[in-house]
């Protein structure tokens, strides 16, 4: 009478299991090694492109507000001091400059030493008297109205 051999006492299913086993494990342990090389890869690409977009558009708001200063001093400089005594004529200056109003979409205003505007380019806003000179330590009073 033969003995009865288990599918599993048998060399060749035990060689084609380890086998099998060493493949598996090879294949995972490889995928695992480029999953998390790719991951850093990406990571430092994606980081390397943010800093790039970053910059390029820090550039570009630094060229736009030195076009803004270099149109503030321009029409500083041809502001004299007997200009600044006169609000009427400052105005009328300002209105003369569309390259300010274009430049400056909440428009242009001119104060005094005082802090009080005393000539304004804009469209909406009266500035005109207001002033801009926070005194120290003011305090808010703070309304809150609950709707329920």
């Amino acid at each position: 009478m033969k003995p009865k051999i288990l599918p599993w006492q048998s060399l060749k299913v035990r060689a084609t299991a380890f086998a099998l086993a060493v493949f598996v494990l090879g294949m995972w342990s490889l995928s695992f090694y480029i999953s998390r090389n790719l991951r850093a890869d990406m990571e430092q690409m994606l980081g390397e492109q943010q800093l790039s977009v970053v910059t390029s558009m820090a550039k570009e708001v630094n060229q736009n507000l030195t076009q803004r200063l270099q149109a503030l001093e321009k029409v500083a400089k041809a502001t004299d001091a007997d200009l600044l005594a006169r609000p009427a004529a400052l105005q009328t200056r300002l209105e003369q400059r569309p390259l300010l109003q274009l430049l400056f979409n909440a428009g242009v205003f001119v104060t005094g030493l005082d802090g009080t505007a005393i000539a304004d380019v804009s469209d909406s806003a009266n500035r005109i008297g207001v002033n801009y000179i926070r005194p120290p330590r003011q305090k808010f009073k703070i309304n809150c109205n609950l709707l329920i």
